[in-house]
């Protein structure tokens, strides 16, 4: 998969699962499996100077989806902020 079109099934996901907790829920299991499986595809492709960047992302997602599996709805919230700002901030850094 290409990175343009990786980043964009990315965002799409992203939007769905912030959407959700934005209502105060946790995001589905399905988009938590998808975008965990998204983001390991983009640490695969990840270049040197961004990698440590998509490291944390990598870590800050797998932790969501520990806190969606254990149904700990402000945790998510919390990690989903974070990784908006986290996005924010990366992509500030590293636009393609």
């Amino acid at each position: 998969m290409q990175f343009k079109a990786l980043k964009q099934e990315m965002e799409a996901c992203f939007a769905r699962i912030k959407a959700t907790t934005a209502g105060g829920e946790l995001p589905s299991k399905e988009d938590m499996h998808v975008f965990v499986r998204l983001t390991q595809k983009m640490q695969a492709i990840a270049e040197d100077d961004w990698m440590e960047e998509c490291l944390d992302f990598v870590h800050m997602v797998e932790q969501l989806a520990h806190a969606v599996k254990k149904n700990q709805v402000s945790d998510a919230i919390m990690l989903v902020e974070s990784l908006d700002e986290t996005r924010n901030n990366c992509h500030l850094t590293f636009s393609k």
